[in-house]
């Protein structure tokens, strides 16, 4: 009788075993979900809207829209953009500031004036050198994780709309693979505008700049509000509520085998 209960309790640590096992799959599977991953946008940040070319000259008066999908703000310290060309290093710009939950945020000019329909700057610097506008080929604006100091030919951004074509260069798009372009060449004092998140662009021939709506739906689920860390504190004490149950399961079994004996 000994041996028979030795083995059912040996079962029974075997299934708990096997829920920890499951529960820790689980956490990596879900960690993996809510952490970035090279190429999607992991962060919510969105290239929403490109002007590069006004009537006349572009100098000081082109300006990029970047939206954020998320309820929470994004510190754009560590964010940056690229554009090109043959590559994304042709001209580079390091954003700054603190884009709010469901905000819009345009950077550039530093001029705003009819020409350029009016935007409202949360970061006024030039594009220099200007970028590029199309013409034989695709050119694209890209936006980066890392430092603009640190972008090189070979860094993924996480979002870019590949503007005209053919793309002859092979400019990445954020899977990190030449891209298909996303839309036209715009004409002089039109832009380049995200019509929703899964990236479908048109050329818009009446620039609206600060105005995110159509991405920024505050109906919409924020998944990305589910962080890393809230996901590894919920995880963890899954487990150690079956850590507990494992131990009471032990000690209720030796209890019961002592009487047995």
């Amino acid at each position: 009788m000994k041996e028979e209960f030795s083995t059912l309790i040996g079962r029974r640590l075997v299934f708990v075993l096997a829920i920890a096992v499951c529960l820790a799959s689980l956490v990596g599977a879900m960690l993996a979900w809510v952490s970035p991953v090279q190429g999607q946008a992991p962060y919510g940040l969105l290239l929403s809207e490109v002007f590069y070319d006004a009537v006349g000259g572009d100098n000081q008066l082109e300006w990029v829209e970047i939206a954020n999908t998320t309820l929470n703000p994004i510190d754009l310290s560590g964010y940056s953009l690229g554009y090109g060309g043959t590559d994304y290093t042709y001209g580079t710009y390091q954003l700054a500031g603190t884009i709010p939950g469901r905000g819009c945020w345009v950077v550039g000019g530093p001029t705003s004036n009819a020409t350029n329909y009016n935007p409202t700057y949360n970061q006024s610097s030039d594009f220099n050198p200007d970028i590029q506008n199309g013409g034989t080929a695709s050119d694209a604006v890209a936006l980066f994780d890392v430092l603009a100091s640190s972008i090189t030919p070979s860094t993924v951004p996480i979002d870019a709309v590949i503007y005209d074509s053919p793309n002859t260069n092979s400019l990445m798009d954020e899977t990190g693979n030449p891209g298909t372009p996303d839309v036209g060449d715009a004409p002089n004092g039109s832009s380049v505008e995200r019509t929703n998140n899964a990236g479908s662009w048109q050329i818009q021939s009446s620039p609206n700049p600060n105005s995110c709506s159509s991405l920024v739906d505050s109906n919409a689920i924020d998944i990305h509000s589910f962080t890393a860390a809230a996901t590894r504190n919920w995880l963890s004490g899954m487990l150690l509520v079956v850590a507990v149950a494992a131990g009471g399961m032990v000690s209720v079994s030796h209890a019961l085998a002592r009487r047995r004996a």
